[in-house]
């Protein structure tokens, strides 16, 4: 398992563990805002938001492995993983997909909804993704998961699209946990 996948992981069990304590967003007197910032949710979803965009840097994507039949020659890849384990499958394709999916369908609208676009922008994605230097590696492997994958480049989501898929978050999680918030 790659360092950052890890990390990412370990971040995402906090964010979880946070937002479904039964108790975490319980005062009625304050936003749900403020109830997420007293309760630890936006310090694990800041952590967590962090950690996907450190694995969806990329920085451990590209891999070298050696042919089983022919140990002289080298096969580079860039997801490694799958076919250079027999026993086992191996695809880090999924883990970025995954990665991918939780700051679009999580992180980008909780964000946004009850902090800003601008909180998204000065936490480090524009600098994550904006790098000249990475753009034309970026530009290759994005184009690669959107071939292969069907999946888009990563990017800010608009404020329309972060409101419904935000709306359907705390929607969802104010009846399984019973939130409680002055709206």
């Amino acid at each position: 398992m790659q360092k950052d996948l890890w990390n990412m992981l370990i971040a995402y069990l906090e964010f979880q563990k946070t937002i479904t304590n039964p108790t975490g967003v319980q005062d009625e007197n304050l936003s749900l805002k403020d109830n997420f910032e007293n309760s630890g949710i936006k310090k694990t979803l800041d952590t967590f938001e962090d950690k996907l965009l450190e694995y969806m840097k990329l920085s451990q994507l590209l891999g070298w492995a050696v042919d089983p039949q022919e140990e002289k020659e080298f096969n580079f890849q860039l997801f490694p993983g799958s076919s250079n384990y027999e026993d086992y499958q191996t695809d880090y394709r999924q883990a970025y997909l995954w990665a991918y999916n939780q700051y679009h369908e999580i992180v980008q609208p909780l964000k946004i909804g009850l902090f800003s676009k601008n909180s998204l922008e000065e936490n480090g994605f524009n600098e994550a993704f904006k790098n000249p230097k990475l753009a034309k590696y970026y530009d290759l492997i994005w184009a690669n998961l959107k071939l292969v994958n069907n999946v888009e480049k990563p990017h800010l989501l608009n404020k329309d699209e972060a409101k419904t898929k935000f709306d359907k978050i705390i929607a969802y999680y104010s009846k399984t946990f019973n939130w409680k918030y002055k709206n």
